[in-house]
């Protein structure tokens, strides 16, 4: 109100409210206030203010699984031809490593950030280099790279005790707690989840709060334990949606149907499905729409429709192939072996089971492999 007729303070307070509304999972609000602080950077017209503004944009749209076409390719344009130096959550070049990251590009994303890391160490900002490692290890979860993961968000958390960002501990503890459940360290995982929803909950961060639920639900689903998975799961995906935090990339979309399936509630699976489907198509991320089409496999199959079952799960293998996504085709194989043996398809069901086995093994992924040598000896009897 005090900024009336400033537009280069509108722009720049538009775009930090747009910021605080992503902690508070208000997409709908952030979108609001990102698109008005971007109008009236376009205002003013300084090319500075506008990439900030467009960073801001992108990095909205990103939680509401949408994009403006070509927008965040012209924020990157001008942040490089200027060669400015953003904070971290108005810089386009970021926003464009989360997208690159969902559409299988991780040797770029990857090059990109390194060469953040590497210039925010020439200048000694040591928050940015924080920031960037806990992006770099969101990167390398989807990767396999877990160890590596884990290792970035403890270099996270050294920098970020020294320059005392206050979400920082909910954000890389997150994020550490997901690799260490998918490398079966099981203890540490929920050790770190529990800490990160402690510092999640503290601060009112609604959107970490959701996210690490999910992880601590991931947790008791690999460990077999559907009720307890529920516990955690079962409402996230309907809060999500009804804050528009539509974002496919989200691992909870897909643990949360599969719960919902090997508890037989069906109605309520369809349902997650459908939206997670459309968000995955709309946003255009391969490892969404696989991992879309892995559930719509389980589901079928759960309903006795075992061609339809077939069908979605080879098309999810189908959109995988050539991606560096190798535990989503790990757990497509596993469900592929699964139907095929349901369908007393032996032979079949073993090379695909194998197959899963060998990539769980190659990753480190201890539980993920017991799940699949477990399912391998019912196709053998033995």
């Amino acid at each position: 109100v005090e900024a009336e007729g400033d537009d280069v303070r509108l722009a720049r307070i538009l775009g930090y409210r747009a910021w605080i509304c992503l902690f508070q999972a208000d997409i709908r609000s952030a979108l609001v206030d990102a698109r008005g602080a971007l109008e009236k950077a376009e205002r003013v017209g300084d090319p500075s203010l506008i990439a900030a503004a467009i960073g801001g944009m992108a990095t909205a749209e990103s939680r509401a699984g949408e994009f403006t076409p070509g927008l965040l390719e012209r924020g990157v344009e001008i942040e490089e031809q200027l060669g400015l130096v953003l904070e971290y959550r108005e810089s386009p070049s970021v926003a464009l490593t989360r997208r690159l990251v969902g559409h299988g590009e991780l040797a770029q994303a990857r090059a990109i950030l390194e060469k953040m890391d590497a210039s925010a160490a020439v200048r000694g900002d040591q928050r940015f280099r924080g920031l960037v490692a806990g992006n770099l290890a969101r990167l390398e979860w989807f990767a396999g790279n877990w160890p590596t993961a884990v290792d970035l968000t403890n270099r996270a958390a050294e920098i970020n005790e020294q320059t005392n960002p206050a979400h920082a501990p909910a954000y890389t503890g997150r994020l550490r707690a997901l690799g260490e459940v998918d490398l079966g360290l099981v203890e540490q995982a929920r050790s770190s989840g529990e800490a990160a929803l402690s510092a999640s909950e503290a601060m009112s961060d609604r959107e970490w709060t959701i996210l690490t639920l999910g992880v601590l639900g991931r947790l008791e689903l690999l460990l077999g334990d559907v009720e307890a998975a529920l516990g955690y799961l079962r409402e996230l995906p309907g809060q999500l949606l009804s804050m528009g935090y539509n974002d496919p990339t989200a691992p909870l979309w897909a643990d949360a149907v599969e719960a919902l399936v090997a508890a037989d509630e069906l109605d309520q699976a369809w349902s997650v499905l459908e939206s997670y489907e459309a968000n995955a198509h709309r946003l255009g991320s391969p490892w969404a729409i696989a991992a879309a089409a892995r559930c719509r496999g389980l589901l079928a199959a759960r309903e006795g429709d075992l061609s339809a079952a077939f069908a979605a799960l080879e098309r999810s293998l189908a959109e995988l192939d050539g991606l560096p996504f190798p535990l989503e085709r790990g757990r497509t194989l596993l469900c592929l072996g699964t139907v095929r043996r349901q369908a007393q398809q032996k032979r079949a069901a073993r090379e695909a089971l194998k197959e899963a086995v060998g990539i769980f093994e190659g990753l480190g992924a201890r539980l993920w492999a017991e799940r699949a040598r477990a399912e391998l000896r019912r196709v053998s009897g033995r």
